[in-house]
């Protein structure tokens, strides 16, 4: 049995994260950005566990007006706080880097590497392709509108200001999302996309087609957006660690 250390620690811009780790992370450090609106990075000790006991150090963030962090919620502190652990890792830890990002967090992780000009390689779980694909899907439009909505109710998110509520004004000022798809490639960005056919949240059909011509891609007939079984999460940490290891 490999015995894993989880550790809460407080970053130079105040941000709180946990850092889980083997006695000998020797394969490197991977970044996990969760979705939306996630966990309290405090619960992610079972996925850090199987990564950790794979060989590497995980650290696992909120982003900023998420479960009582510090801050308010948008996309662009969001990124910023992105950021800020991308430049902990680097200070703190030697590479190599790896990002892991699940829905929300893959749309974070591809805005923050085009921005900061990195290369680090990111596994992606049923990845968000900005909130421009909702606009031909009446129903799914309105289920994630309602669903922020009472997410922004119940406190879990504290908008930076009222817009956030309204799905499309919040992308207003970033670069098209396939643009940045297509500058990452250039930059010799590797990704890999999991996917399941099936999902019940994002159109899986149409977040195939917008990330297959930049990606390596593992589709399932059926997994879920939110409800996996360990077995599954084996199955998807497996090829994590294979494709950061080639």
């Amino acid at each position: 049995m490999i015995e894993i250390d989880h550790d809460t620690v407080s970053i130079n811009s105040g941000q709180k994260a946990l850092i889980s780790e083997s006695k000998n992370p020797s394969k490197g450090t991977i970044i996990h950005l969760h979705g939306l609106p996630g966990d309290k990075f405090e619960n992610f000790r079972s996925l850090h566990k199987l990564i950790a006991t794979r060989g590497y150090r995980v650290i696992s963030f909120n982003y900023p007006g998420l479960w009582n962090t510090n801050g308010k919620f948008s996309i662009q502190n969001s990124i910023q706080s992105a950021r800020n652990i991308i430049e902990f890792s680097e200070e703190s830890y030697a590479g190599p880097y790896f990002l892991f990002a699940e829905s929300f967090g893959s749309f974070i992780a591809c805005h923050v590497l085009h921005e900061m000009k990195k290369s680090y390689p990111i596994f992606h779980r049923a990845p968000l392709a900005g909130l421009e694909i909702f606009q031909s899907d009446t129903d799914r439009k309105q289920q994630l509108s309602s669903s922020i909505a009472l997410l922004i109710q119940s406190g879990i998110i504290q908008p930076e200001d009222q817009r956030n509520a309204d799905l499309m004004s919040i992308m207003e000022g970033l670069p098209d999302f396939i643009t940045v798809l297509k500058e990452l490639s250039k930059a010799a960005v590797t990704q890999y996309v999991i996917m399941g056919r099936d999902d019940e949240v994002l159109p899986s059909n149409l977040i195939i087609e917008i990330f297959k011509p930049y990606c390596q891609m593992q589709i399932y007939e059926h997994l879920s957006h939110n409800n996996i079984s360990r077995d599954q999460w084996i199955d998807i940490i497996t090829r994590a660690d294979i494709f950061y290891s080639s």
